[in-house]
């Protein structure tokens, strides 16, 4: 209650001996002399600061309390490797979160890109990992490195080879290969 009395008096009562009483106004719920605040009263809160005298003379205010949230996130970040299996390979920034966390709860996470392909192969791309409470936003940077492991599909045909007059042939790979896959 102290921390919204701006300088309550009394004409017979020391200001130290003034009783503060805070309600909450819209509900006309008691708060006590003091009222714990938590990230479920984050926004504009109505109190009613009731003060009576040691003759139990009762004066009131109302004042709106602006309850903030302003502690970012804490955003944690992995690497990881991709290997291309189908051109785009996507990535979520679940993949990427490493355990970031808010201090009131609920965070959204988001990258800055998630698709990745042949072109990429060989390199090392950094992606952002943004977590975000709707209030606060918290950023942390992410290696990815591309890579292709997948051995090619072989689709293969027998096929006939014909010798001509001198005895000879030619077999092109090319020649066994369905193309079918």
């Amino acid at each position: 209650a102290s921390q919204i009395n701006n300088g309550t008096t009394d004409n017979c009562t020391a200001a130290e001996e003034l009783n503060l009483f805070m309600v909450e106004t819209t509900t006309g719920s008691p708060l006590g002399d003091t009222y714990n605040l938590f990230c479920s009263t984050v926004g504009e809160l109505n109190i009613t600061l009731e003060v009576k005298d040691e003759f139990n003379n009762l004066s009131s205010c109302q004042v709106v309390v602006n309850v903030i949230d302003d502690i970012p996130q804490t955003a944690l970040c992995q690497d990881t490797t991709i290997n291309i299996e189908t051109d785009p390979e996507r990535i979520t920034a679940e993949e990427i979160d490493n355990g970031s966390s808010d201090n009131c709860g609920n965070i959204t996470l988001s990258l800055d890109r998630t698709e990745f392909g042949c072109v990429d192969v060989g390199e090392t791309i950094t992606v952002t990992l943004t977590v975000d409470d709707g209030t606060n936003s918290s950023t942390c940077g992410s290696t990815i490195t591309i890579t292709d492991t997948t051995p090619p599909f072989v689709d293969c045909q027998g096929g006939i080879v014909n010798l001509d007059d001198s005895g000879e042939g030619t077999l092109l790979a090319s020649d066994l290969n369905d193309n079918n896959g």
